[in-house]
């Protein structure tokens, strides 16, 4: 995995079917984040939407599912239904 720059996606959480999206900090700062928050139409396509952020950006592919408080491996998840 590459080392963030600013302004970068750094991770993905997922809150039923909201995706939060997580910047590195546009200054720099180590203490500081910008967090995006996404809605979508169900978990399933939040997953699947989360799974192709992280490919995307180069992130290790793992979520922390707040939806059952625990972390899950990106292919345990089920979004076989969107």
């Amino acid at each position: 995995m590459k080392k963030p720059q600013k302004g970068d996606i750094v991770a993905t959480t997922i809150h039923g079917n909201i995706i939060q999206v997580w910047f590195q900090s546009p200054t720099g700062d180590s203490s500081d984040v910008q967090i995006f928050n996404l809605e979508c139409v169900s978990y399933n396509q939040a997953v699947a939407i989360a799974n192709n952020i992280n490919a995307t950006n180069g992130i290790e592919v793992l979520h922390l599912d707040c939806l059952n408080d625990e972390l899950v491996y990106s292919e345990d998840l089920d979004a076989s239904v969107i």
